[in-house]
């Protein structure tokens, strides 16, 4: 069974879900539904009911599907990350920069670890229980600079759906490097390395880059990821994500999310 959901006239109040812990439930958008420019700093204005034991939140297409030029299970995730005062702030990213969701069947999900009821101010209305049972993996990392690193791995039992996001406070920032590895989840020397950052990966390394021109005071780095039969090592495969940071880096924080796709 799937709830439709319509995209709302200017004034919308968002979703409202509540779960009991990490669950999701099923929604049709009957609408394209517009996300904005992705941008360095977007913080989106949760309102969580228990944010020590939120994770996130996502909006999942239940098909692959192409839009905007990317493929796959597109989405929308906003995620809780510590702000280094002792509160959380929430970022909320797309696959690759689509500006907009396809209409179609979503999976809601909550993400986390105790019942929590979720406002997110999305374009759309509607009000939502999540009570089918989701899987998932995270790891968080957080810390001051001047050099910050922040990265986490998994190991994948199934089609998932993966999310890295890495905020950085400061001043005078530079991106220095965002490594992406995926490796046989069997390998010993592989095993080995999983605790490290993704330099020191024994598979397929991606996505290192040089040095970047100052960025704005509040930074966000973020990958989004089908891993699926199609990737190398299927199906063992292990997956880590790196980003770091140079500069007056006054906080860092990252977290990786690894979602087993219902079935």
């Amino acid at each position: 069974m799937t709830t439709p959901v319509a995209a709302a006239p200017a004034a919308h109040a968002g979703l409202v879900v509540s779960s009991p812990g990490a669950a999701f439930t099923t929604v049709r958008l009957v609408r394209d539904l517009p996300l904005g420019d992705p941008g360095y700093d977007l913080p989106v204005h949760l309102t969580v009911s228990d944010p020590a034991h939120f994770v996130g939140v996502a909006l999942v297409n239940t098909k692959v599907v192409t839009a905007q030029g990317f493929t796959g299970h597109l989405s929308v995730l906003a995620m809780s990350l510590p702000d280094g005062s002792g509160g959380y702030r929430y970022e909320q990213r797309p696959t690759g920069a689509l500006t907009s969701l396809p209409r179609g069947t979503y999976w809601l999900v909550v993400l986390a670890t105790a019942p929590e009821r979720v406002s997110w101010p999305l374009a759309v209305s509607g009000t939502y229980r999540a009570t089918h049972r989701a899987t998932y993996a995270s790891t968080l990392t957080s810390g001051r600079g001047p050099d910050a690193h922040s990265y986490g791995h998994a190991r994948l039992t199934g089609p998932t759906e993966l999310w890295s996001y890495v905020w950085a406070h400061g001043s005078d920032l530079a991106f220095s490097a965002d490594p992406s590895c995926i490796y046989d989840g069997t390998d010993a020397a592989a095993l080995a390395a999983e605790p490290l950052p993704a330099e020191a990966c024994t598979g397929d390394l991606a996505g290192t880059d040089g040095m970047h021109a100052a960025l704005p005071g509040d930074a966000v780095a973020w990958s989004t990821a089908d891993i699926t039969s199609g990737w190398h090592y299927w199906p063992n495969v292990g997956a880590k994500f790196s980003d770091e940071y140079a500069g007056d880096v006054q906080w860092t924080a990252g977290r990786q999310i690894w979602l087993t796709l219902p079935s």
